[in-house]
């Protein structure tokens, strides 16, 4: 079992939720991404024993460019950290299916526990 993160560095600076994510799965059942190109180019390789995906989106245009390749994620459970609530964006998010959405100012204590779940059914 394997997670996919997607995290901006000026997302998490200073790593704390990699780490948090870290007390949840162990390192050589995860990987990171810093930056979309090496998340976009991952995922249009085979996602064989990936099960959860988490995104934490910077705009609109990245929803878009993992909406193009959506027709490669139908197994991946997919949770989206969103920069905000906007229809546009929540609109585009939708597409995904995924199981979980928040944003980037929400607590993330329910997010971790969401991925938890996920991975412990898994």
């Amino acid at each position: 079992m394997k997670v996919i993160l997607y995290i901006p560095p000026e997302r998490d600076p200073d790593n704390t939720y990699i780490k948090r994510l870290g007390e949840i799965v162990p390192s050589d059942c995860m990987r990171v991404f810093n930056r979309f190109e090496d998340l976009s180019k991952r995922l249009t390789e085979p996602l064989t024993g990936i099960v959860l995906a988490v995104f934490m989106i910077k705009n609109a245009k990245q929803i878009s460019q993992l909406l193009t390749m959506a027709p490669l994620l139908p197994e991946l459970c997919i949770i989206l950290v969103l920069p905000d609530r906007k229809k546009t964006i929540l609109d585009l998010a939708y597409k995904l299916f995924p199981r979980y959405i928040c944003t980037i100012d929400d607590r993330f204590d329910e997010l971790f526990e969401i991925i938890e779940k996920i991975i412990k059914a898994k």
